[in-house]
């Protein structure tokens, strides 16, 4: 599931629908897609710059 590019792409629409809702911010503001990659996400301790 985590490594399915397909899955990745539905739920960042998912979370960019949730972001909109939680602050105002218009869904076309954020990336069509996600800009980490899943491994990156993934470790321990990582945060986006």
């Amino acid at each position: 599931m985590l490594t399915d590019p397909e899955w990745i792409d539905e739920m960042w629409v998912d979370a960019t629908a949730a972001a909109e809702k939680e602050t105002g911010i218009d869904q076309i503001t954020f990336p069509e897609v996600c800009p980490w990659a899943m491994a990156d996400v993934l470790t321990e301790g990582w945060l986006p710059e």
